[in-house]
C-alpha cells in the first residue's frame, strides 16, 4: 500500500515500471524512496534480493539505479528457468 501511495503522492506514471518510479531529487524524497525500495527488496524474495546485493557489490552506484529491483529480479527468473548467469 505504502507503494502506491508513493506512486500516486509522486504522479509517477502509470506505465513506469520501476516500482517508485524516477529517482527522487529532494533529499528527504530520496530518504523515503530508500526506504520503500529497501522494504520492497525484503519482499520480493531472498534470491531476487541476493541479486540485488551482488549487483551492488559489482558496483555501488547501482544501489542508487531505480531499475536494480527489476534487474535483480530478472536475473533470478532467468537462473530459475535453467539458465546459469552467475559465474560461480
Amino acid at each position: 500500500m505504502d507503494i502506491s501511495i508513493w506512486r500516486a503522492a509522486m504522479g509517477v506514471d502509470g506505465t513506469d515500471r520501476r516500482p517508485t518510479g524516477e529517482p527522487a531529487m529532494a533529499d528527504a524524497a530520496r530518504g523515503w524512496q530508500n526506504d520503500l525500495d529497501a522494504r520492497l527488496e525484503d519482499l520480493v524474495g531472498i534470491e531476487a534480493g541476493v541479486w540485488s546485493r551482488l549487483l551492488t557489490w559489482a558496483d555501488p552506484a547501482i544501489a542508487r539505479d531505480s531499475d536494480r529491483l527489476e534487474v535483480a529480479q530478472r536475473l533470478h527468473q532467468l537462473e530459475v528457468h535453467g539458465l546459469r548467469v552467475a559465474p560461480w
